[in-house]
């Protein structure tokens, strides 16, 4: 039996060992809250090795082994960006028209500059009738696409793996709207049926230009030996809205980033860079959201205040889908302090048990944590098989198929 089937089979081992048949046999958000939260528990364990190796420099086979069977992603050497811009036929140019870029260009930097998008050989063009610009597809680290609606325009964002000269100054992110209104611009609920019906069918076509432009440029991307990544759609499901720096904000987290909406354009954190999220719940209907990064450096905090409780269930699924370790409890903390000191005495913290001192997992998912007799190889050799048959055979079966679903 695989390492994965392994795993499967002890979470619902665990599972049923919790809740009764009857508990389950209908109610399929449970279900998936639990694997949830078993998940969470193996991150918890997980998270441990990887900071004793990472702050003390000891040795782990775990670690060792999640490197070499090549389940972490790797990267191929980037390589030197391109001396000049390789242009296409004219018939196969990929076109985005009508867009504005983000930072202002220029010589009068308070104009906006409308003009269009261009893929070519080996990079994008951006030309207006005064202006133009471009930069390579070897300059791109991440690039994300979000459809517009009545907060924001359509866009495409840009993130490159070194600043580029725009208008004044530089710049590492580029962003491009299809838009006709300001970012951030609310419709009125005074605003006729008529103009609200002819701003949906606007919007719907600036909508479907965008994503023709992403899915013929991220085929086009697919022949190159070292292509970027493909753009990364930014999902209103999983935005949300909370207070940084005493400013409302929006946010929003993708599948490997957390976006900051705080000025266009908008603050990509990559999650790879994060250590923990605390989601605190000090008041009613309301969360506080704590970053802390691995590099433990006093600006090494990012905390997001006032999230609506309501976002809770969709930044844990997706953090969850992520692999980035959270807890949820209701502890107000001295953050930074916490970090400055495991920056200055590293073994005190790994010593101390790490993340666990602080206590900050809910009781449901310490049920998770495994001991060490109760590993699921271990689990598996002592007969794990069995426990799925006779009585628990159609119930292990639903559950297995709600809980590995995709979400």
């Amino acid at each position: 039996m695989d390492h994965m089937h392994c795993y499967h089979n002890h979470f619902l081992h665990l599972l049923l060992r919790r809740f009764k048949a009857v508990d389950l046999s209908d109610n399929p958000e449970l279900i998936k809250e639990e694997k949830r939260r078993y998940d969470q528990a193996q991150l918890a364990c997980r998270l441990k090795i990887i900071d004793k190796q990472r702050l003390l420099g000891v040795s782990s086979k775990a670690i060792s082994s999640y490197k070499k069977t090549g389940k972490g992603f790797m990267f191929k050497e980037r390589k030197s960006a391109p001396l000049e811009l390789k242009m296409e036929e004219e018939h196969a140019v990929i076109r985005l028209t009508a867009v504005t870029v983000l930072p202002k260009v220029g010589s009068q930097v308070g104009e906006t500059f409308v003009g269009t998008l261009e893929a070519h050989v080996n990079g994008f063009l951006y030309k207006t009738s005064s202006f133009h610009m471009h930069y390579f597809f070897d300059d791109i680290k991440k690039s994300f696409f979000r459809l517009g609606d009545n907060r924001m325009p359509p866009l495409l964002h840009f993130h490159l793996h070194k600043p580029i000269m725009m208008g004044s100054g530089k710049t590492t992110d580029i962003e491009f709207h299809l838009a006709q209104c300001p970012l951030g611009q609310m419709r009125s609920d005074h605003d006729s049926d008529k103009i609200e019906k002819e701003k949906q069918i606007r919007d719907g076509g600036l909508n479907e230009d965008l994503k023709n432009f992403v899915g013929k440029v991220n085929a086009l991307w697919k022949y190159p030996c070292n292509p970027p990544f493909p753009f990364e759609e930014i999902k209103k499901e999983y935005e949300f809205y909370g207070v940084l720096s005493s400013k409302p904000s929006a946010f929003a987290l993708t599948i490997f980033n957390l976006i900051v909406f705080v000025e266009t354009p908008f603050v990509m954190v990559p999650l790879r860079k994060i250590e923990i999220v605390n989601l605190a719940l000090l008041r009613p209907q309301e969360i506080d959201m704590t970053v802390i990064f691995r590099e433990f450096k006093e600006d090494g905090v990012l905390e997001i205040n006032s999230i609506p409780l309501r976002s809770l269930d969709c930044i844990k699924r997706r953090l969850n889908l992520s692999r980035v370790k959270y807890y949820v409890n209701a502890k107000k903390l001295d953050w930074k302090a916490i970090v400055e000191g495991i920056a200055d005495f590293p073994k005190k913290f790994i010593d101390d048990g790490g993340w666990d001192y602080f206590k900050l997992e809910d009781r449901d998912t310490l049920a998770y944590y495994m001991e060490p007799t109760d590993c699921p190889e271990k689990f598996m050799k002592n007969g794990g098989r069995d426990y799925f048959k006779g009585e628990h055979s159609d119930i292990s079966a639903y559950c297995r198929k709600i809980a590995f679903a995709p979400e």
